[in-house]
């Protein structure tokens, strides 16, 4: 299922929250993460067909995942393939 659109309007204010011990030390040590992972990301942008996004956007949504991550998994996975097949054909000289 994909995500839809963040609505701030859907959103229900819960004031301050009080956590116990733990619970705030492993939400701090995850803020952390978070950020560290941030701080890490960079943006890539292209251009592309209206009927290709389409095409990955129906994929994408019968797959359960947002398109963009559909588009990441994808790329990733053909990456490691192309990188596998040429370690093979250099091997193979």
């Amino acid at each position: 299922m994909a995500r839809g659109k963040f609505r701030k309007e859907n959103t229900k204010n819960l004031g301050d929250i009080v956590l116990d011990e733990k619970t705030a030390a492993i939400a701090e040590r995850k803020i952390a993460e978070a950020e560290a992972q941030l701080s890490k990301e960079v943006r890539v942008n292209f251009r592309w067909g209206a009927d290709q996004l389409k095409l990955v956007q129906s994929v994408a949504e019968a797959m359960g995942v947002p398109y963009q991550t559909y588009i990441k998994q994808v790329l990733y996975r053909q990456a490691l393939c192309d990188l596998q097949t040429r370690k093979q054909i250099i091997s193979a000289t």
